[in-house]
């Protein structure tokens, strides 16, 4: 199948790139913290209430889900059934559906789990830790860091968690790209250097860091130059009509080459998750009877009027 490049470069924008999130991914709905309420941990491993879902016979408890939404309830003060009723109203949620969101999620970590296992990937609690002290130190002071755990509706538990995630997750693409954190560095060093008028010492780094790849033998995801000329001309408007990479400056290629690369790499990496997800047998179960957070849904209405529940099994209606 012929590429479209221009639907590609249109699609993804070059300088605001989530390199290693997950295509696909269901996302979850962040609390809002006002206080800090002990909340119990997640153990998706606990299947005492049940199970949830099998993800390649991997069983995930169903009290995780419980535990999940629990905790955004009391983070949100959204514990008594008519705020929770109304909130999921006005998110067009129903009790089942948001806890398909959540279990969704805990499926794509396993993927995510399993995957980094037989690409031998390894996350150490050390590693997890070096992360931690990292985001805290990069908060400045432990009340900055209080403040970005109640932005974040996080314990400190379940940032480390995420921590650990996110880091199998960065171990995934390197292999996926066959990149590396090097490559990383040297792509925010040279494109430091560029906007700073150093063009040329950008150039020769970026020179010595193929010529590394090439000797190292692994075949690493990169643009091809129609994809390079697709966002010059859709990015940059001094070289919109350009019809060839020969008719632009080098610096501006080679800026623009950085950003497709991380376009493509962040391409193949999110068709690399994409095929794990879509191999992995999953079964998942039905919610539960008796499930604190299946109450019943409030409608959104206009103001005046009075709110009335959803009718069983009918989903709410939008405004």
């Amino acid at each position: 199948m012929k590429k479209s490049y221009q639907k590609i470069a249109a699609a993804l924008c070059a300088t605001a790139l989530a390199a290693f999130a997950l295509a696909g991914c269901a996302s979850q709905p962040q609390p809002q913290q006002s206080t800090e309420p002990e909340l119990p941990a997640i153990d998706v491993t606990d299947t005492s209430a049940g199970v949830a879902a099998t993800v390649n016979g991997v069983e995930i408890g169903e009290k995780a889900v419980d535990t999940y939404i629990d905790n955004f309830r009391q983070t949100n003060k959204l514990t008594d059934d008519e705020s929770w009723g109304a909130y999921m109203g006005q998110n067009e949620y129903t009790p089942e559906s948001l806890r398909q969101l959540v279990v969704d999620s805990f499926v794509e970590q396993e993927v995510v789990r399993q995957a980094a296992e037989e690409n031998g990937v390894e996350v150490t609690d050390e590693d997890v830790e070096s992360a931690l002290e990292q985001a805290k130190e990069s908060a400045g002071n432990q009340s900055s860091w209080r403040i970005i755990l109640k932005q974040s509706g996080l314990t400190e538990g379940q940032y480390r968690d995420n921590l650990r995630q996110q880091l199998l997750q960065r171990g995934l693409f390197y292999k996926a790209t066959g990149t590396s954190q090097l490559d990383t560095l040297v792509a925010q060093i040279t494109s430091a250097m560029r906007q700073s008028g150093g063009t040329d010492l950008a150039d020769l780094i970026d020179r010595a860091a193929v010529k590394m790849a090439e000797a190292s033998g692994v075949q690493r995801a990169k643009a091809d130059d129609a994809l390079v000329l697709s966002m010059i001309q859709i990015y940059d408007p001094d070289h919109a009509d350009a019809a060839s990479l020969a008719d632009i400056p080098a610096d501006v290629v080679a800026t623009y080459r950085a950003q497709a690369d991380s376009v493509m790499q962040n391409q193949v990496f999110s068709e690399f998750m994409q095929g794990y997800l879509n191999k992995a047998d999953v079964h998942t179960n039905d919610m539960p009877e008796g499930a604190a957070y299946d109450v019943a849904v409030i409608e959104p209405v206009a103001d005046g009027a009075e709110a009335q529940p959803a009718a069983e099994g009918e989903q709410p209606a939008s405004e």
